[in-house]
């Protein structure tokens, strides 16, 4: 059985993400740079886990998120 780690963003931070990504792609293009793609970090403890986006020379908290092990019995 092989096992993987899935995380899920809860609603409000998974929000907070697509509001951050939609206003960055769009002040890029108005820039006519290409636009990037964010870096997250996720802290993770025995009693919560936090991410965070990549926002320039700081990290902006976007909020919780779960962590599971999935397992399958299928070979990848």
């Amino acid at each position: 059985m092989t096992k993987r780690l899935q995380i899920t963003l809860s609603e409000k931070a998974t929000n907070k993400y697509l509001d951050y990504c939609g206003s960055q792609m769009e002040a890029e293009v108005n820039e006519s740079v290409e636009p990037t793609f964010p870096i997250l970090r996720i802290e993770m403890s025995m009693f919560e886990n936090s991410v965070f986006i990549d926002n320039g020379n700081s990290w902006l908290e976007l909020g919780e998120s779960d962590i599971d092990l999935v397992g399958s019995t299928q070979n990848s």
